[in-house]
């Protein structure tokens, strides 16, 4: 949801957006570390939850559901990936 709002909102990025992006990156990482397996589950996940994050993301943006693609444009290794914001 937040690389969503990173993207559709150039003019709205701050410290506390990043922030929020690193903290959730650094979680799931922690819990790919305790958990191991999950790692193959990724990509189901994110097929799964992406239209949860498009509601989320529209809500927090007020942004219209179909801004967003039907499809989630984030591959698993960017989502993960530390430096990547789009």
């Amino acid at each position: 949801m937040h690389l969503f709002k990173w993207r559709c909102q150039p003019g709205l990025r701050s410290q506390s957006g990043t922030g929020t992006i690193v903290t959730q990156r650094i979680e799931i990482e922690d819990e790919l570390e305790q958990s191991p397996s999950l790692k193959r589950k990724l990509p189901d996940q994110l097929a799964d939850h992406y239209p949860k994050a498009v509601r989320r993301a529209a809500g927090d943006t007020g942004l219209p559901t179909d801004t967003f693609a039907l499809e989630c444009p984030f591959t698993v290794e960017q989502i993960l990936h530390p430096e990547y914001l789009p």
